[in-house]
């Protein structure tokens, strides 16, 4: 979905897209992902854009592991 939306900049998308590959295997992240990444962000910011989705990763783990639900928030998805 976030692929062809129109609201996200390609700097946005290029995140999205490691979101996704650290999701599926944070092990074998591309160069040409990292490529496509540098295009848009600065060392810096990668380096700091890395634990900011790893930590919301881990987060959302946990509270699948602790069986934490919501009914109200996970009724519909967030658009």
């Amino acid at each position: 979905m976030w692929e062809t939306n129109e609201h996200f900049s390609k700097a946005e998308k290029a995140v999205f897209a490691l979101v996704d590959q650290i999701v599926e295997d944070a092990n074998v992240v591309s160069d040409e992902l990292w490529e496509r990444l540098r295009r848009h962000w600065d060392n810096g910011q990668l380096l700091e854009i890395n634990p900011v989705i790893t930590t919301f990763l881990m987060i959302g783990r946990v509270g699948d592991t602790l069986g934490v639900s919501d009914p109200i928030l996970f009724s519909r998805p967030v658009v």
